[in-house]
């Protein structure tokens, strides 16, 4: 049985992110699930006032034109 974490795709490559301890709990409260601690660490850096979403929502965009 899988569990949500599984399903997750890490916010910052894209890659499955299967292993739920590499994860961030922003201040809204949003959990987000990261592939690997690099992902995690760079995630931090560079976008620490910015939400996965909007990263993701702002590529789907620029993918669509």
């Amino acid at each position: 049985m899988a569990t949500n974490y599984e399903k997750t795709i890490c916010p910052l490559c894209g890659q499955s992110a299967k292993i739920n301890r590499f994860a961030l709990t922003t201040l809204s409260k949003e959990t987000f699930h990261f592939c690997c601690q690099g992902c995690l660490s760079i995630y931090q850096l560079l976008y620490s006032n910015i939400s996965p979403k909007k990263i993701i929502d702002q590529y789907n965009n620029n993918e669509e034109k």
